[in-house]
């Protein structure tokens, strides 16, 4: 049987209207001969629902027990989670909400439960939300820091010197543009050669960017030396 004057819970567990939240643990209806195995928190929970052209706002603070910290926590930020977003106000302050949220929740983790408990459970769907939120958002803001993080693509590509056994590979973001280019403006002097061969490297040089390397098959590297030099000239 519930003890009398108490809700379905900690006292003033209805948003909005908490009358604990100016007295210390363990106060008010939580009956402390009931929770004598538990400890109270201040927490401080906020909810948004974006509707749009307007916002539904509440929020709910005082001292909790472990159950109702984990039921305001849950319901709260699940809904804010999944209809916290429309409208742009709502939008721009919903992450806000979802942070301090989450944060306070984290605070608590340690509480000890009471051994009677009077308050209902969060709502499974919620619950679910909520997990769901947060993974999302963790892998939204993953992928953006991973983008930041991660090597740049290399491109690699081979134009041959026409009349020579001379080769020059690029190599860098951008690669096969500049070989296309190259071809499309001077094809008298360049053609595309798309398996880069093995051979001994005559020089490298930076070139807008990208690291071209001349390479030649012939003894006499005539048209390597020749390569090296208009290279050499280009970057001056």
């Amino acid at each position: 049987m519930r003890p009398p004057g108490l809700s379905d819970g900690c006292w003033g567990e209805r948003p909005n209207d908490h009358p604990i939240s100016d007295r210390g643990p363990g106060t008010g209806n939580h009956m402390p001969e009931l929770w004598s195995t538990s400890t109270d928190k201040y927490v401080e929970f906020y909810e948004n629902v974006g509707a749009v052209v307007m916002r539904l706002h509440r929020s709910i603070r005082g001292n909790f027990c472990k159950p109702c910290v984990d039921r305001w926590f849950w319901d709260m930020t699940g809904k804010t989670f999944l209809l916290g977003w429309w409208g742009i106000i709502s939008f721009i302050i919903t992450p806000f909400i979802l942070i301090n949220n989450i944060v306070r929740y984290i605070t608590s983790v340690g509480m000890s439960r009471p051994s009677i408990q009077l308050s209902r459970g969060p709502s499974p769907f919620w619950v679910f939300t909520t997990i769901a939120g947060t993974a999302i958002a963790l892998l939204f803001v993953g992928s953006i820091a991973l983008s930041f993080v991660s090597p740049i693509s290399q491109e690699e590509c081979a134009i041959q010197i026409r009349g020579y056994n001379t080769f020059i590979l690029l190599t860098g973001p951008g690669a096969k543009s500049f070989c296309d280019g190259a071809v499309a403006d001077d094809p008298d002097t360049f053609t595309r050669s798309y398996q880069p061969p093995s051979a001994p490297v005559v020089c490298s040089q930076d070139l807008d960017g990208l690291r071209a390397t001349v390479v030649d098959t012939s003894s006499s590297r005539a048209g390597g030396n020749l390569a090296c030099q208009s290279l050499y000239e280009s970057v001056r």
